[in-house]
């Protein structure tokens, strides 16, 4: 495997606009510290086949290797 998935390079440009601002009153997808603490419920919802983040509607859900990168991230200690 190569160097360890960190949050500004390989993370936070998996997040459109669009997600950024579907969160905000929630989350907010583009602070390490926001995403950090809530990476494990986010992991859910990319995984969830009921409810997906991003919403069919809004072309999601993510691509599964998107997911793999993300759950990788979260498995590698949420590297910055």
């Amino acid at each position: 495997m190569g160097r360890p998935a960190s949050f500004r390079l390989h993370i936070l440009p998996l997040f459109r606009d669009l997600d950024v601002q579907h969160m905000r009153p929630y989350l907010d997808l583009t602070d390490y510290e926001d995403v950090k603490v809530n990476a494990d419920e986010i992991l859910k919802r990319l995984k969830s086949k009921t409810r997906p983040m991003p919403p069919v509607a809004d072309d999601g859900p993510w691509p599964e290797e998107w997911i793999a990168l993300f759950e990788r991230w979260i498995e590698e200690g949420k590297p910055e």
